[in-house]
């Protein structure tokens, strides 16, 4: 009865996900660009050979969204966790779900509403129960117009260098950003990582990241006095109020923003302005299918597509309020109250969110907050060159583009209104992450006689254009150290050849600018997937050569110290070449299943037969449900347009 019970609660938590995540999950070349196919591999180390790790700058990691471990705690101080007496906090966890007390809830508020809405086909109340279900299932996350959090939530804030971290807290950090490399030349005492949480205040977290950095001055006694910050995503935010605040302190020597939100992220904007492209085929045959993707649950993809004939149990009205309640229950608490996701609104945006959201008397305080981290916004590009060039900084941005938002991954942004035209990460448009480059839709060209807005003084002739010809790098604000990677997605812990870059550009003095090393560092480079090669497929085939029991034939032997030697001399590679990446993957499966291996994690199989009849089928029925049924639910299908009196069609609680 308890394995009932447990798993009642977790399809009722997976169904309610479904409807209140939508928003939450709901950017010719000159002699100096790369080429597809150059092969170019360097030793991330030799020009380092000659420093002793003492020599090097201690390196804090200032993650993205996700990325800070949390606590939740209970009103008496105590860590919560849940019935199996796990913490409700943790890793990875952007969203910290609170599942205790959800049956309780769920009887007491949804299930009278969800039985007399089927029964008669109207939303009797149905899709406001969302609310106080969302109340206790998000309670961590609940917050009040001043922006302050109802309950006890926070990042777990990590004092100690990567050597002396938890395993746990080191496989985290590994995770994050797989900087092996430059670990291996820099020492884990001189690598940190500054925790925060997504429920707070950029300006509030810049002054504990400022607080962290004499910490980590203390602790790892730099040569220098300085740091150097690797700001990932979110991370951006946070720099542009530490920047602002404490640039004359002048303790940090180098800054590498990588995929940084630098000046808000036009996905976020559509989701505060409530911009959405929802046709009435997306609305039921896409948008659950993609919300499941975005939140990675792992559903089989064939009841994923049967989604939308499921959905239409309900009646029009009543799907749809559910989904705007529970987006207005996100929009407030997640959005509109918490200054740090203001922090990811464009800057160009701003003023029309605000006047929209903030300036009644309850939102008064919160106001002053973002009203003056936008005022450092605002600053941050002269921040930028005050520092690079007085200062003596250095700073470079990498930056993905050739992507639509929810391309790749996190398909559910490709519901957003500045999809059509976007240049991006898929998750943060190019002009942001670039720091003011200029581009054209993904997908298109500048015109054929269109020339970069700047040119180089130094390097007469140097063409800032990206090979595809869609971005032109001369707009940036630091167009000698801003660096691309095509159709690189916003997760960047899986492209090795990006965190190549990103360590030469710390370890390596005499990589100065995009001009230094162009046949070994281009500014313009390529994406490629490595992460699978990297956590999943090397370590199999080495597992194979060391598991004695499998007496492997010497040839076999050989063939797997072959496969692995390439494939970790790709890792190393500091130029994208999908190509050569497939060649060297091909031979590593090959490896792997002569030596028995035939399960290989995210190696690309031919579906069955019967896995094929039945896609089709599935495929099929969503298809012929959307030709006879439409954009509705089944009995709107035959419901007259309007009941007089009572049953209206729109619900007695809508």
């Amino acid at each position: 009865m308890e394995n009932i019970h447990k798993s009642a609660k977790r399809l009722l938590v997976l169904l309610l996900c479904v409807a209140m995540l939508v928003p939450m999950l709901a950017i010719a070349p000159s002699a100096a660009n790369a080429s597809s196919g150059s092969k170019k591999t360097t030793d991330l180390t030799s020009s380092a050979k000659k420093k002793s790790k003492q020599d090097y700058d201690p390196i804090i990691v200032v993650p993205g969204i996700g990325q800070s471990p949390v606590d939740y705690y209970n009103e008496d101080g105590s860590l919560a966790v849940d019935d199996d007496g796990n913490e409700l906090g943790g890793y990875f966890k952007m969203i910290v779900i609170d599942t205790r007390n959800i049956v309780d809830v769920l009887l007491k508020n949804l299930l009278v509403p969800a039985l007399l809405t089927l029964a008669f086909q109207w939303d009797l109340c149905f899709s406001d129960a969302i609310t106080p279900i969302l109340d206790s299932l998000l309670s961590p996350h609940k917050t009040t117009p001043d922006g302050k959090l109802v309950n006890d939530l926070r990042a777990r804030r990590i004092y100690k260098s990567v050597a002396n971290m938890e395993q746990a807290d080191r496989d985290m950090f590994y995770r994050q950003i797989p900087v092996q490399s430059l670990i291996d030349t820099i020492g884990e005492k001189n690598a940190y990582f500054f925790a925060y949480s997504l429920m707070g205040d950029a300006i509030q977290t810049a002054k504990e990241l400022d607080q962290y950095i004499q910490f980590v001055l203390k602790d790892a006694k730099p040569k220098s006095g300085k740091v150097t910050l690797v700001n990932v995503s979110l991370g951006g935010s946070v720099y542009v109020a530490y920047l602002d605040m404490f640039k004359n302190k002048n303790q940090v020597s180098s800054v590498i923003n990588m995929v940084a939100v630098l000046d808000g992220s036009d996905a976020l904007g559509d989701l505060f302005a409530r911009n959405f492209n929802l046709n009435d085929k997306y609305f039921y045959s896409g948008l659950i299918p993609d919300l499941l993707d975005t939140l990675g649950l792992g559903l089989d993809e064939n009841l994923t597509k049967m989604m939308g004939t499921i959905l239409r149990i309900l009646p029009r009205k009543a799907y749809e309020h559910l989904l705007s309640r529970a987006f207005d229950w996100m929009h407030s608490n997640i959005f509109i109250n918490n200054a740090q996701m203001w922090a990811c609104v464009p800057l160009a945006r701003y003023k029309g969110l605000r006047d929209k959201y903030l300036t009644d008397d309850a939102h008064k305080d919160l106001l002053a907050k973002v009203d003056k981290y936008f005022e450092m916004q605002a600053r941050f590009n002269a921040n930028t060159l005050e520092v690079v060039n007085k200062k003596g900084w250095k700073v470079n941005n990498i930056a993905g583009y050739g992507l639509h938002f929810g391309d790749v991954e996190y398909p559910i942004f490709g519901a957003i209104d500045s999809t059509a035209k976007s240049n991006c990460d898929g998750i943060i448009q190019i002009f942001s992450t670039a720091q003011g480059a200029k581009s054209v839709t993904a997908g298109t060209k500048f015109p054929g006689d269109y020339k970069q807005v700047n040119n180089s003084k130094a390097h007469p002739g140097y063409s800032y254009i990206s090979p595809n010809r869609s971005v032109d790098a001369s707009t940036c604000v630091l167009p000698d150290n801003t660096w691309f990677f095509e159709d690189q997605h916003h997760e960047v812990g899986r492209n090795d050849i990006l965190i190549n870059l990103a360590t030469a550009l710390i370890v390596d003095d005499k990589l100065v600018n995009v001009h230094s090393k162009p046949d070994v560092y281009p500014q313009f480079n390529f994406a490629v997937r490595t992460d699978w090669m990297r956590r999943d497929w090397i370590p199999s085939a080495k597992a194979l050569l060391a598991d004695k029991g499998l007496n492997l034939s010497p040839e076999v032997v050989k063939q797997l110290k072959n496969a692995i030697a390439a494939s970790e001399t790709f890792l190393k590679s500091t130029i994208g070449d999908a190509e050569k990446y497939a060649k060297v993957r091909d031979n590593l499966f090959a490896a792997l299943r002569a030596a028995g291996k035939t399960d290989i994690s995210h190696a690309e199989t031919e579906p069955d037969l019967g896995e094929q009849i039945l896609s089709w089928l599935t495929t099929t029925i969503d298809e012929a449900m959307f030709y006879v049924v439409g954009g509705r639910g089944y009995s709107d299908w035959w419901r007259l347009p309007k009941y007089p009196g009572f049953f209206n069609g729109e619900g007695v609680c809508a």
